[in-house]
């Protein structure tokens, strides 16, 4: 049972580290750029990939007011 348990714990806890660590790198580099890769097809794969849609559509919204200015 503990072995069960410690293995479920690290299949939620490793995507979620993975997913805070990339939102720290964000914060701190502004860099948007920034993707996490989905390694399951749970709830925390959503949460991956609703992240990794925010910084695609924050992305899009930069490109779209450099042009703006550069137009």
């Amino acid at each position: 049972g503990v072995l069960v348990s410690a293995r479920m714990q690290q299949s939620v806890a490793r995507p979620l580290r993975a997913l805070q660590q990339a939102m720290t790198h964000v914060c701190e580099t502004k860099n948007f750029s920034c993707a996490v890769e989905a390694t399951s097809k749970d709830e925390t794969a959503h949460l991956v990939d609703a992240f990794n849609d925010m910084m695609r559509e924050i992305r899009h919204r930069d490109e779209a007011l450099l042009e703006y200015r550069d137009g």
